[in-house]
């Protein structure tokens, strides 16, 4: 039997944006349903939404942010390969779900398959959305080492031998479940042969501030849960003078240091935690081999 196919979809206030992102798959005979999480409470989407029984609305009670949207998505969800497509951007691709479909079936231990995303502007890949340090790749099917939740299809059975994302409020969630899915044997892999086209607004959700305080916080809550500390601590230590220099140009330095004190509280308690899931040789090998950072 086939694997389904579920396509989820999280939103927040961007009704055209969303009706574009489930037109550019709805015309595709291979998926099972089309899964809408709405994280507006307020919302009235659901009179917007094309009349077709595949699409299930859900109305979050309060909006749940990144990680439990998609959560509350794969939980609503009954795919076997759970698509996830961010609200503000679009497949370009024909046969998009045949060829996810294919993948999974031909390697069982493929938990998580990373699309081409390039700028819907511009047509340019953009480094923060591709899963691999050097965006010269970009071109070549390769496995990796992270991935990016806005545009990938995940394995269920996967998900339910590591769980779901870890709630950090915004940022770090991919990497996070990069690391377990990976220690537990788990294959990520980017293919350019889906093309994906990322409508990204220039500000965003947050404003500077609260932008770097949790890139900060939650680089290192979910470095100290994973890496050994040989590791750890050249990579928080160049992370932070990274983001110090951010914050500077940014004149955000207050937000820095809230991110660096709650981080550092994070990162003490995930140490002496004696259930740290910190990665095994086998897991830091794959990183190796499939541009990790494991250094920063």
């Amino acid at each position: 039997m086939m694997p389904s196919i579920s396509v989820v979809i999280i939103t927040y206030k961007r009704h055209v944006e969303v009706l574009d992102a489930i037109a550019s798959i709805a015309g595709d005979p291979n998926y099972d349903e089309i899964v809408v999480i709405d994280n507006d409470p307020l919302s009235d989407l659901v009179h917007k939404l094309p009349k077709d029984t595949t699409i299930k609305y859900f109305l979050q009670k309060e909006n749940s942010g990144v990680a439990g949207g998609r959560n509350a998505g794969i939980n609503c969800a009954t795919g076997d390969i759970l698509v996830f497509l961010d609200d503000d951007a679009i497949f370009f691709s024909d046969k998009v779900l045949a060829i996810t479909r294919k993948y999974f079936e031909r390697d069982a231990k493929l938990a998580c398959l990373a699309y081409r995303i390039e700028n819907y502007y511009s047509r340019k890949i953009v480094p923060m959305e591709f899963p691999h340090p050097d965006t010269r790749k970009a071109d070549a099917e390769m496995y990796g080492s992270y991935f990016l939740g806005g545009a990938c299809a995940l394995r269920r059975s996967a998900l339910e031998k590591v769980g779901l994302f870890m709630d950090l409020q915004y940022g770090g969630e991919e990497l996070e479940l990069s690391f377990r899915l990976i220690k537990a044997g788990y294959r990520l892999l980017y293919t350019p042969k889906v093309l994906v086209l990322h409508k990204a607004s220039g500000g965003g959700r947050f404003d500077s501030g609260r932008y770097i305080y949790l890139s900060v916080r939650n680089r290192m809550k979910l470095l100290s849960r994973h890496l050994p500390l040989r590791h750890l601590l050249v990579n928080i230590s160049l992370w932070n003078v990274v983001w110090f220099l951010r914050a500077a140009k940014s004149r955000a330095l207050q937000s820095y240091f809230m991110g660096l004190k709650a981080g550092l509280r994070e990162m003490a308690a995930n140490i002496r935690d004696e259930h740290r899931q910190v990665l095994n040789e086998e897991a830091i090998n794959y990183i190796k081999r499939h541009g990790g950072r494991l250094w920063f």
